[in-house]
């Protein structure tokens, strides 16, 4: 990793609020406890809002990470966004304001009116910008950009109408087997669709579906694109200050699920030297492209390598999927590994995995720890698991990274973990 990257968040000190603020989002009580995975991030100087946390996971982190001004909040309300609770407690935002760094900034998930709202009121500046998020960070608006930035991607056309997504599927089923639907705020494998050629498709039914209920026109945007056969999928992390030109900090491999789209987790690049020299021209293309932009925050560009299957790009081209105009998720595992470890290097896997019934953290804890699999401090040659993003263990999912000195030792870890947790 680190022979191209520099891994880890740039933004120190910080304050965590990983609020799920995003309007498809609102009152999704599942989806809100994702934001304590912003916990992983955190270390000296840094302070983090969590909600509902287990008190025993706070302590076993400050174990590998040190002390960390850590303030959980104990509250029914776990519909509401974060920062929306935040907001609304004069108590906790002076309790933010005490033990924060003077020199803060604002770290969140995805920057909107809300968090604009809490850094105001913390007195700290905002990494991110909710006007370039919004345009960008949407499956339309990276498209825009990326025209302009002479970035390639798959083919496809933006649709705000129903009638402009019956054309375009009618127009690319005709060049391609199969297209992908998106609206334009979907994410890890939610609001899309899959379409192969010959497949019946009630337009309306799947409009509605992918808009969280009900389409609206005018206020629901979609891409239709072509499904592009790959070799792997990628992702990036992108930083980017003021006062510094914008970082790639990571770049890893995705494992994609059964369906082509869900995404399951992520290891470390193994591409031939080709795809590699196209990928970093993309992702490099496109940090610049932001920055000239006006872009300030933390990125998560989606991008493919073409595989032989296909005759519409050269094998081992790089092409832009889409850009998740936020805190990417993948890289709260890398600050994990390189935290314990003082690198990351190529021994690394991040999973979640769908538990068959609900776990406790003590019990994950119990039985890593019987196997020998639990990392409990500091090590560079550590070797193991550590658990994070605990809030989703409410919900039969269990994150974890793994983390080893090879690759291989790495996916026996993962396989081991798999068998203890069916």
């Amino acid at each position: 990793m680190e022979d191209y990257f520099q891994p880890g968040y740039i933004t120190k000190p910080a304050v965590h609020i990983g609020s799920q603020s995003m309007r498809l989002y609102n009152g999704d009580e599942e989806e809100q406890a994702i934001e304590g995975i912003h916990l992983a991030a955190a270390n000296k100087d840094d302070v983090v809002v969590v909600r509902n946390i287990d008190s025993l996971y706070i302590k076993y982190w400050e174990g590998l990470v040190g002390k960390v001004h850590v303030i959980n909040l104990t509250t029914d309300d776990k519909q509401n966004y974060l920062s929306k609770v935040i907001l609304g407690d004069k108590k906790v935002l002076h309790e933010i304001k005490n033990k924060m760094h003077p020199s803060s900034s604002l770290m969140v998930y995805f920057p909107t009116s809300f968090e604009e709202k809490v850094a105001q009121r913390l007195g700290i500046k905002l990494h991110g910008s909710r006007s370039i998020s919004k345009k960008f960070g949407t499956k339309t608006g990276i498209r825009e950009l990326a025209q302009k930035a002479n970035i390639p991607m798959p083919e496809g056309h933006i649709c705000l109408t129903k009638d402009d997504v019956i054309k375009a599927i009618d127009l690319l089923l005709v060049k391609y087997d199969t297209i992908i639907v998106k609206h334009a705020l979907s994410s890890a494998g939610r609001w899309m669709k899959k379409i192969h050629k010959g497949e019946p498709i009630k337009v309306t039914t799947l409009l509605n579906q992918l808009s969280g209920g009900k389409f609206i026109e005018g206020k629901d945007t979609f891409v239709v694109e072509a499904w592009i056969n790959s070799k792997a999928s990628l992702c990036a992390h992108i930083e980017i200050t003021e006062d510094r030109e914008p970082v790639v900090a990571a770049a890893w491999e995705q494992i994609i699920d059964a369906d082509g789209i869900t995404y399951m987790g992520a290891g470390p690049l193994k591409l031939s030297p080709d795809a590699m020299k196209s990928f970093m021209k993309q992702v490099t293309d496109l940090a610049r492209a932001l920055k000239e932009n006006g872009a300030i925050g933390s990125y998560g560009p989606d991008f493919i390598i073409t595989d032989t299957t296909q005759d519409y790009y050269p094998p081992d081209t790089s092409l832009l999927i889409e850009l998740n105009a936020r805190t990417p998720v993948t890289p709260f595992a890398l600050e994990i590994v390189k935290q314990v470890k003082g690198k990351v290097g190529s021994g690394f896997l991040t999973q979640n995995i769908k538990l068959s019934k609900k776990l406790t953290f003590k019990k994950v804890r119990d039985i890593l720890k019987c196997e020998g699999l639990l990392i409990t401090k500091p090590n560079a040659k550590a070797t193991g698991v550590v658990p994070y993003n605990v809030g989703l263990l409410n919900w039969h999912r269990l994150y974890y990274v793994v983390m080893a000195d090879t690759w291989e030792e790495t996916l026996q870890i993962a396989n081991r973990v798999r068998q203890l947790f069916p």
